[in-house]
């Protein structure tokens, strides 16, 4: 028995494609539904989950809907793509607590006391001369991303996000 090593191509070219963490792709229609899938990554060292709490570092990867329930027209229909946080609930809050998780939304969302949102990129379709025409907006760059809940006295919750 023997075994061979290919060293051709040791290292990888500057010209390879690159994928951040967190990078919304594959934006494609299965059917009649629409799905997107996001890279892996973290915030606050915490691997982030999709919205049904299955990890981003699957193979192959989750599979997220998009367009729910809003079939594409000649308008433009826009879904944005949220990385959310939570506290726990206690005195004093545990922030990010649970596991921060992927969210779809038709609509903006805002935040709360319990909820911070980061908006990293939105998917939009359409429909031109009866094909869809889809695309992806990425927000954030390739950074790790980092937050922090401050809330004092009654005032409402704030947050910051911070790419590292």
């Amino acid at each position: 028995m023997g075994f061979s090593i290919d060293t051709s191509e040791q290292f990888p070219s500057s010209s390879a494609p690159r994928t951040c963490q967190l990078t919304i792709y594959g934006l494609r229609k299965v059917g009649s539904d629409y799905f997107i899938n996001i890279s892996p990554g973290t915030v606050n060292n915490i691997e982030v989950v999709d919205n049904n709490n299955v990890s981003l570092n699957t193979v192959p990867p989750p599979d997220q809907q998009v367009f729910v329930g809003t079939p594409l027209t000649a308008s433009v229909t826009t879904n944005y793509i949220y990385l959310v946080c939570q506290n726990d609930g206690g005195t004093p809050p545990i922030y990010p607590d649970p596991t921060p998780y992927t969210f779809i939304s038709a609509t903006v969302e805002v935040d709360d006391n319990d909820y911070g949102h980061l908006l990293i990129g939105i998917v939009q379709g359409t429909v031109v001369s009866g094909a869809d025409v889809l695309t992806i907006t990425n927000y954030k760059g390739c950074n790790s991303i980092w937050t922090e809940r401050f809330k004092c006295g009654s005032s409402d919750a704030v947050y910051f996000w911070s790419a590292v």
